[in-house]
């Protein structure tokens, strides 16, 4: 009986683990990613027409260009750097088309603020490689 307890604890223990480290959004599949995004942008910056698919498939474009390069490169931090600089441009040159120029002014302003709050995670999270 003891035996089972502890084998049931520990089924326990592991799936909480394991349900934990979804939250973080890195399971979830580029068109998820891509629709995610877009129904944010969506909600501020208010797309007409023909605009939600157009920046989706802009936003699809990028996360699956990410997607390739992960699996491909060993040394992933500093090739990681270049390869998202060089997708986000790609991205920009793409919502310069789609967008009209208020809406192209609040991307910007989201985007520092995206590139902001990105640089305090990676800082938080360069502080606790160090300390393990």
């Amino acid at each position: 009986m003891k035996l089972l307890s502890v084998v049931l604890l520990f089924v326990l223990f592991i799936s909480g683990f394991a349900y934990s480290q979804d939250k973080e959004g890195f399971q979830k599949s580029p068109e998820d990613r891509a629709r995610m995004v877009t129904d944010k942008l969506n909600k501020t910056l208010v797309f007409t027409g023909g605009q939600d698919s157009l920046v989706y498939k802009a936003e699809l474009d990028f996360f699956n260009s990410l997607g390739v390069f992960n699996k491909d490169i060993q040394n992933r931090e500093s090739d990681m750097s270049k390869v998202r600089d060089i997708a986000k441009n790609e991205l920009y040159s793409k919502m310069k088309i789609i967008l009209t120029s208020d809406q192209l002014d609040k991307y910007d302003d989201l985007q520092k603020q995206m590139d902001r709050q990105m640089d305090k995670k990676r800082d938080g999270q360069k502080g606790k490689h160090r300390n393990q």
